[in-house]
């Protein structure tokens, strides 16, 4: 049986592979790839606090990233927080990128979203 072989780019999970710039053109184009996944926690909270998949998705491409990535080692990916306009308020996306497989175009997961007080984007 041919074992399969995955990629790890980091020694430690103590510092992002890529920049925050680099960062938003990659979940940029996981979108546009098609490589974007909508968990079940996002998707109740669309309807919860009252988003769409349209906003979060304007906002992942017209937002900034803001504070830093964080690892996740539950799920072995780095979460970003992306702060943009919907609207007249301001909606933060939470996403992953997991390098594991292909550090160009890493899948996307869309964690959660919430609308916030903070108005600094």
């Amino acid at each position: 049986m041919a074992q399969q072989r995955r990629l790890q780019f980091l020694e430690t999970t103590t510092e992002c592979p890529v920049s925050v710039e680099n960062a938003h053109a990659l979940l940029i184009r996981a979108l546009e790839d098609g490589s974007a996944h909508i968990t079940e926690h996002f998707k109740l909270r669309t309807t919860e606090r009252n988003f769409t998949t349209v906003d979060a998705e304007r906002i992942i491409r017209t937002g900034k990233i803001v504070g830093e990535p964080e690892y996740c080692p539950q799920f072995e990916n780095w979460c970003f927080a992306v702060r943009g306009k919907c609207e007249s308020r301001t909606l933060e996306i939470r996403v992953g990128l997991d390098f594991n497989m292909d550090l160009e175009s890493p899948v996307m997961a869309l964690i959660t979203g919430f609308f916030t007080q903070r108005t600094k984007i």
